[in-house]
């Protein structure tokens, strides 16, 4: 029996999120996709526009007053400075949900893709300040393994971190943010949970 339940229902259909051909929880503790659709989104491509704003993720106020709004975080995706991705509705990958996309390191589940685009499972990458040429360029295929947040990663897997695609430095200096500072849309980004404005 797996050791979490049934926490897809007892319909051995609804197997790993209703994809019991294209996914599988060998070990009844995470899920792994094969072939999923990656894709990778920018502070200007961003809903709202020209924001870092997400679904969930870190509290900050984008004009520096006590709202708060979620806000995306990007990191060098090690397991301890993961980055912000948005994962396809469809897919019902609870938010929290530590992420390791191969090639790419990992990444926690804080936003929400729009729904019904094709590749479901979709994982867009949140990039901060990446150029639209970078933000295309990491569109691939890649296998992705979910863990839920209250799940123990084993260290195989914890250890694992991006490649040299994951240019997050570069995404984030201070030449970029210069180049958009004096917009009056900027309020900051967060690279590994420190504001920089």
């Amino acid at each position: 029996m797996d050791p979490s339940g049934f926490p897809d229902g007892a319909n051995a259909m609804t197997y790993c999120n209703n994809r019991p051909i294209s996914a599988f929880d060998s070990l009844g503790a995470y899920t792994t996709y094969l072939n999923a659709t990656i894709t990778a989104y920018n502070y200007a491509d961003n809903s709202p526009a020209n924001s870092d704003q997400t679904a969930t993720g870190i509290k900050g106020g984008a004009d520096g007053s006590s709202t708060s709004i979620s806000r995306a975080n990007i990191g060098d995706n090690s397991f301890s400075h993961p980055t912000s991705v948005a994962v396809s509705p469809e897919s019902n990958i609870a938010y929290g949900s530590h992420i390791l996309i191969q090639g790419y390191g990992w990444f926690i589940a804080q936003d929400q893709t729009q729904s019904g685009l094709s590749g479901v499972p979709r994982f867009d990458m949140w990039t901060a300040l990446a150029s639209a040429n970078t933000v295309s360029s990491l569109t691939t295929t890649a296998t992705v393994t979910v863990f839920s947040s209250n799940e123990l990663v084993p260290n195989s897997y914890s250890s694992q971190g991006a490649g040299s695609a994951w240019n997050y430095q570069s995404w984030t200096s201070e030449k970029a943010i210069s180049a958009v500072r004096n917009n009056s849309y900027w309020h900051g980004i967060y690279v590994e949970g420190k504001l920089y404005e």
